[in-house]
């Protein structure tokens, strides 16, 4: 398993990339680098930011609906899709996804395209071409809010939980409560237990109870500061 730095260093080397595409591709595309271990701040660079009016510290909101759609993520990207944004803008949007050493995900570099300015283009042409009397084809059909735009924490926090354990081959009802701790390793890694109301879900879907969770911790809270002693 990657340390946290070495995942870090990871992510801050596609900053530049994400400056790069924005550049190329213009201020009307918005290009955000996030990290999804960190749920509640996950933005580490945006460029053109004036598309979604986001900053580095936000959130990426729809990380549930993320995990929902992509349950082991074998892809390394999320295909173009057309969104509708909560005051009605559309936009073109694309993520590519980042992954560690052992194919984890630990990141996701979005394009964001404010559809707007092209969707006044695309009037003026219909009216050109079509003239007076014709009809322009349906608009495709558009899927709910982009990244960032959509489900609550809590609703992203039980998706990360299921998400994990879920990619475990043994169900909650049949581990051993060292399986039990490896998940809450996992979890507490990703930063869920910083969440409020995270360990009561967690304890929920894991089938046991919030004293075996609080105990899991505590074990890798003193595993963690014993290792660091070894090392002084």
């Amino acid at each position: 398993m990657k340390t946290d730095e070495e995942i870090r260093r990871k992510l801050h080397a596609y900053v530049p990339l994400t400056k790069f595409l924005a550049r190329f591709l213009g201020k009307h595309c918005e290009v955000v680098l996030h990290d999804v271990r960190d749920v509640e701040h996950s933005i580490v660079a945006i460029e053109n930011n004036h598309v979604s009016g986001r900053s580095i510290g936000d959130p990426l909101k729809n990380l549930g609906r993320f995990f929902r759609e992509h349950e082991k993520v074998s892809a390394d990207l999320i295909k173009p899709r057309i969104v509708v944004d909560s005051t009605g803008r559309k936009r073109k949007t694309a993520t590519h996804i980042i992954k560690d050493e052992d194919g984890d995900v630990v990141g996701l570099l979005c394009i964001n395209v404010d559809l707007a300015r092209f969707g006044e283009l695309k009037d003026i042409l219909e009216d050109y071409i079509l003239g007076p009397g014709l009809t322009p084809r349906a608009e495709p059909e558009l899927v709910g809010a982009s990244e960032g735009e959509d489900d609550s924490i809590e609703d992203l926090t039980r998706s990360i939980i299921k998400d994990t354990i879920r990619n475990s081959p043994v169900p909650p009802s049949r581990m051993t409560p060292e399986e039990k701790m490896n998940i809450v390793e996992k979890l507490n890694g990703r930063g869920v237990f910083l969440l409020r109301g995270a360990l009561g879900e967690v304890a929920r879907l894991l089938e046991t109870s919030e004293n075996s969770i609080y105990r899991y911790l505590s074990k890798l809270t003193n595993n963690a500061g014993k290792s660091s002693s070894s090392h002084l």
